[in-house]
């Protein structure tokens, strides 16, 4: 499955706001599906990653993810 995007969204004021805070992905020219699926899958670790190294338990992310079908 590849991750399209996603955003992040903060709990702080007691009710989920979207924070402007989101990243995308999209497959390249020739790019076999399954392929950008994995670097998909590595940007958003990498993206989510970065988030939880913030230390802030307030932050949610809602993925964007695409079915890729038969390969």
């Amino acid at each position: 499955m590849a991750v399209l995007g996603g955003d992040v969204l903060s709990d702080s004021s007691g009710k989920l706001a979207y924070i402007h805070e989101d990243w995308y992905c999209e497959r390249l020219p020739g790019e076999v599906p399954m392929d950008f699926a994995r670097r998909s899958q590595i940007i958003a670790r990498d993206f989510i990653t970065g988030l939880e190294k913030r230390g802030d338990s307030s932050l949610f992310v809602v993925l964007v993810h695409s079915e890729l079908g038969p390969v």
